[in-house]
């Protein structure tokens, strides 16, 4: 039995230092990215502005990932954090990242649809709307969970399970 929990105990172990240094060279390759389409005036068009937010997006997720882990692996040693504030905000975090990564995908296909089925319309006009859909909508949906999960003072919220 004990041989079995940390053979469980090195696979995880593994896992995770799989995911870090996968989320660490995405981090490094995303950042390269936007620096390149910033630094260059020829590449501003709508299209680079949504690649580039949908490139935040994937920043902030894997920033949320370390985030994460800090709060909940190194602070505490446990599955779960039902009585730190941090750890909580750290999860609400977590959530948004991957939800608002999800929306600029949705975003990018929303562009693409408007240019191959409409012929006529304004970029810069859609492009706030984009900008609503790809960060806010996110932050209604996550707001309201939180709401719902204080309210229901569920401390399950932050279990990892």
């Amino acid at each position: 039995m004990d041989a079995e929990v940390i053979g469980m105990g090195d696979f995880y172990g593994a896992i995770k230092v799989g995911y870090t240094v996968g989320h660490s060279v995405s981090l490094v390759s995303l950042t390269a990215a936007i620096i390149i389409l910033c630094l260059f005036r020829k590449l501003h068009c709508t299209r680079n502005y949504i690649h580039m937010n949908l490139f935040v997006s994937f920043i902030l997720k894997a920033t949320s990932v370390f985030v994460k882990d800090v709060v909940l692996y190194v602070a505490e040693e446990s599955d779960e954090c039902n009585s730190s504030v941090g750890c909580k905000a750290g999860m609400v975090f977590f959530q948004y990242g991957i939800m608002a990564s999800y929306f600029w995908l949705l975003v990018e296909g929303l562009y693409l649809h408007a240019l191959l089925a409409v012929s006529f319309f304004s970029e810069k006009k859609y492009f706030w709307c984009y900008i609503l859909i790809g960060w806010g909508v996110p932050a209604i949906f996550i707001s309201a969970w939180v709401v719902t999960k204080v309210s229901l003072k569920d401390p399950g919220y932050v279990d990892l399970r």
